[in-house]
């Protein structure tokens, strides 16, 4: 039986409008494969930007899950589309062009790896979803950081009030502000492993010194200390 993964209204670039777009034209049966999704809707709503985030986002997995192939030949269903409404118009002596016959072939690209099929999800979707990137890392981090980001959040609240403890953690920068406050400029990053995340703040020399380091979807191995942030822990 099918299976709900996640709701078309999460995905980034989706609106309300064109959502229903798509499920007036799927009233007329499953869309067979990208090209046939593109000739049959309202191109005015499911604009180049949305039918990417669907793509990114894996909303085309069950009809083919080259992504990468399907987000490089977006352009083209377009165009197909176009010129099929184009020749509908003009009642072209081509006739309909839904027939997959005439249709372009899809542009040949290599498989994303692992990793890159999880960034374009969160890129789509604002997190991982078909499995975290710290996965990738794991088991080879395990080996030398053997404390999880859970356990630091677990510790009693007397333990940040005190600091002075170090704690060796690995996880994947998720995102990274930078604020400004009495102490200088510092970098906030979002670090995740597989369960859970924190914050951890660089003040700014360590902010300076690592700035080149700290990038969105890389790992980081951290030797933090703990410390207590505005009567909070951080």
């Amino acid at each position: 039986a099918p299976t709900i993964r996640y709701g078309l209204g999460g995905i980034k670039a989706t609106g309300e409008a064109g959502i229903a777009a798509i499920l007036e034209a799927r009233k007329e049966g499953p869309f067979k494969d990208l090209f046939d999704f593109c000739h049959r809707v309202d191109k005015r709503l499911v604009n180049r930007r949305v039918v990417e985030s669907l793509i990114r986002a894996g909303a085309f997995d069950c009809v083919d899950d080259h992504r990468a192939s399907l987000l490089a030949s977006v352009g083209i269903a377009l165009e197909s589309a176009e010129q099929a409404t184009r020749s509908a118009h003009q009642v072209s002596l081509f006739g309909d062009l839904t027939d997959s016959a005439q249709r372009p072939g899809l542009a040949a690209a290599a498989q994303w790896s692992p990793k890159e099929k999880l960034q374009n999800e969160k890129l789509a979707l604002g997190f991982y979803l078909s499995d975290h990137l710290f996965n990738i890392y794991r088991d080879e981090v395990r080996h030398f950081t053997r404390t999880r980001i859970g356990e630091l959040l677990s510790l009693p609240a007397g333990d940040y009030a005190t600091g002075g403890q170090k704690y060796w953690v690995a996880g994947v920068v998720m995102s990274i502000r930078i604020q400004n406050s009495s102490q200088g400029r510092m970098g906030i990053v979002t670090l995740a492993d597989e369960a859970e995340n924190c914050e951890v703040v660089f003040y700014r020399d360590d902010f300076d010194r690592f700035r080149q380091k700290l990038r969105e979807d890389e790992l980081l191995v951290l030797e933090v200390q703990l410390r207590s942030r505005g009567g909070g822990r951080g």
